[in-house]
């Protein structure tokens, strides 16, 4: 075969490079953001359809703890977004950063799985509120190191379960910290699951109705839990682990953060249909797996440990009411035996108590209980139990007495 002339071969080579952009732009708009922007029940959706849901969404100015993501595989080039929890540590969809067997899944019939996460050399964090070009532009990132708002990524943990169902939480360490005016974190509210009808806000990097404004963050704020795991009908595909919300979690919003009233992070951007119907993360059922990334982070990093890293003691149960009747007023009340100074003496004692007390000598006439001395009746009937009680009381009380008086210790007996 002949050699083509090197002009031939330059127009060649720019036509490869111009099918392989336009391909990685048509990924871009219609292959991003994996579950999070694909339909469970439908496909083919247009980007028009999918921008027309975020039409109540702002560019976003305050929330700088939301990043971007850009992940470079050998097929394409994503666009995700991130919640940043520690200077050097962000959270994500799961989906953003490791393959999974389908762009889209129906959690009732078939919840998905997913592979090996991507190695972290693929995996680019991006601090500005805008990135700055085109999404394929970025191919190169792992060779070039991109602009200065890029950050590279050192490591990716992952929970413990392979399903996209209920498994969709990826926790990304960064190579350095991000400081204080670039990027502010996010508090996890780890403690506190979602409630039905609580008011929050979307951000993310996602669709929007021009396509030239992908990659910069907006937020959408007046959206509402819709209901939370077990309490979503069967049929709404909502795991144990997740909530339901509402419109407005598009491509490239997956990972974004659900913020409640006061800003704190309450889910992570999963997956919606058509744009609608956002199911969403809860944190709150990953406190465990977070706080345990978190505190690896914490130690690489220069940084005080964030007070939720530690988890709150746990509450005391309530106290039982009591079960004892409470006392008759009209009852009368029990005998109490006889306040004893320190001394030992009664303080009413002058002497005259003790003589009382005295056993009566065998010869007085009367009869004895128990061989005591302890006089309780003449030569009557035989004495009633109370009154020997009573008598037997009498002398223990005398003999307590007497032994105080003559220093005596007295030791406590008790069960071992």
């Amino acid at each position: 075969m002949a050699s083509l002339p090197a002009h031939a071969r330059s127009r060649r080579l720019r036509s490869r490079w111009r099918q392989i952009a336009l391909k990685r732009a048509a990924l871009f708009v219609l292959g991003t953001g994996l579950p999070a922007c694909s339909a469970p029940e439908s496909s083919g959706t247009s980007l028009q359809q999918r921008g027309q849901a975020l039409s109540g969404a702002q560019i976003d100015r305050d929330h700088s703890g939301a990043l971007a993501l850009v992940t470079v595989t050998q097929e394409q080039v994503e666009l995700c977004t991130v919640t940043l929890l520690t200077p050097n540590l962000v959270a994500t969809a799961r989906h953003c950063v490791a393959p999974s067997s389908s762009d889209s899944v129906v959690c009732t019939n078939d919840p998905g799985s997913f592979s090996a996460p991507y190695p972290a050399s693929r995996l680019w964090v991006n601090h500005a509120r805008a990135l700055q070009d085109s999404l394929g532009s970025y191919g190169l990132l792992a060779i070039t190191g991109g602009s200065a708002e890029f950050v590279a990524v050192a490591n990716v943990d992952v929970p413990d379960t392979s399903r996209v169902c209920g498994g969709d939480l990826a926790l990304l360490t960064l190579e350095r910290e991000l400081d204080a005016d670039e990027a502010t974190p996010f508090l996890p509210r780890l403690d506190r699951a979602p409630e039905p009808g609580e008011p929050y806000t979307a951000v993310g990097f996602g669709d929007t109705p021009s396509a030239s404004q992908q990659g910069t963050r907006r937020s959408r704020s007046g959206l509402q839990v819709a209901c939370t795991g077990a309490g979503c009908d069967p049929s709404a595909g909502v795991e144990a682990s997740e909530f339901l919300g509402g419109d407005g979690v598009c491509s490239g919003d997956s990972g974004g953060p659900a913020l409640d009233a006061a800003g704190r992070v309450v889910g992570i951007a999963s997956r919606s249909q058509d744009c609608t119907h956002s199911v969403y993360s809860a944190v709150s059922s990953w406190s465990d797996f977070i706080r345990e990334v978190a505190a690896r982070a914490t130690r690489a990093g220069s940084y005080d440990d964030p007070e939720w890293l530690v988890a709150p003691p746990p509450v005391p149960p309530a106290a039982e009411p009591s079960s004892m009747a409470a006392p008759d007023a009209d009852a009368a009340p029990e005998p109490t035996a006889p306040a004893v100074e320190e001394n030992g003496d009664d303080p009413a004692d002058d002497g005259a108590g003790d003589e009382a007390l005295r056993p009566t000598p065998p010869n007085a006439g009367s009869s004895a209980a128990g061989g005591s001395g302890c006089s309780v009746s003449g030569g009557g009937p035989r004495a009633p139990l109370g009154s020997l009680l009573a008598c037997l009381g009498a002398l223990t009380l005398q003999q307590l007495r007497r032994a105080r008086r003559r220093g005596a210790r007295l030791t406590l007996l008790h069960t071992p």
